[in-house]
Parts: structure tokens; C-alpha cells; sequence
């Protein structure tokens, strides 16, 4: 069998599905027109993919969130069964020394030193403690 090779197709308009004498000329010569047709797809596509983009990074922030609470709140949990007999004063001291790493910690992640507190005075002649 001879099989025979089909002509191009050229859109909607060379199919026969538009007529020349039902469509303007300035519509039929839109029809054919293609040198924007990539701007148009982009744009057309642009909304999904930068929804897409954000979506991923929003997840991801969510995510790590997610494990850094639940770290600390294993780190709270574990705490106590350390302990026979857990006072308040414990748990305070625990939360707060606690925090005061999670703040040390920030200062230096986001560049800034902890400001010397005062420390100790000078050392008195006579004590040897």
C-alpha cells in the first residue's frame, strides 16, 4: 500500500471549521497570527506556577516548624522523667533555662553577640573560697 502524505495543518481556518465569508478579515487575520502566541502561554501559566512556587515554600516553612515544636516539646517531655519527684521550681528552672538557650542561640543565628552581663568582681585579698 502507497501511503500518501497529508497536508499540514495550518489551525482552525485551513480545516474549513471558519469560513472566509462568516469571519472579518481583522478576526481571520487573528486566527492565523502566531508571533505572540508564547507570551500569551506564558501569561496564561504565570499565576499557576508562582502559585505552585509559593505553595512549596510555604509547606516547607510549615514543616520545619512542625519539628522544631515538636523537638521541644520531646526536649519538655523528657525533662520531668529524669526526675523521681518534679516540683514547680524544677519545671521553672527547666523552662527558663530553656529559653534563655533559645534566645542565645537567636542572638548569635542573626549576628548579634550577648552583651556581657556583669560578672564577677575582683577577687577580695583575704577570701580563698
Amino acid at each position: 500500500m502507497i501511503a500518501l502524505a497529508r497536508p499540514k495543518s495550518r489551525g482552525l481556518v485551513s480545516r474549513g471549521l471558519m469560513f472566509r465569508g462568516l469571519m472579518p478579515r481583522g478576526l481571520m487575520r487573528f486566527a492565523k497570527a502566531r508571533s505572540g502566541l508564547a507570551a500569551v502561554e506564558f501569561a496564561m501559566l504565570l499565576p499557576m506556577m508562582m502559585t505552585l512556587y509559593l505553595g512549596c515554600v510555604e509547606i516547607t516553612t510549615a514543616v520545619a516548624t512542625q519539628r522544631k515544636v515538636t523537638l521541644t516539646a520531646h526536649a519538655l517531655a523528657d525533662l520531668p522523667s529524669q526526675f523521681t519527684a518534679v516540683t514547680d521550681a524544677d519545671m521553672t528552672a527547666a523552662l527558663d533555662q530553656l529559653l534563655d538557650t533559645r534566645s542565645q542561640l537567636t542572638r548569635v543565628l542573626l549576628g548579634s553577640r550577648p552583651r556581657p552581663g556583669p560578672g564577677p568582681g575582683p577577687a577580695e585579698p583575704g577570701n580563698t573560697d
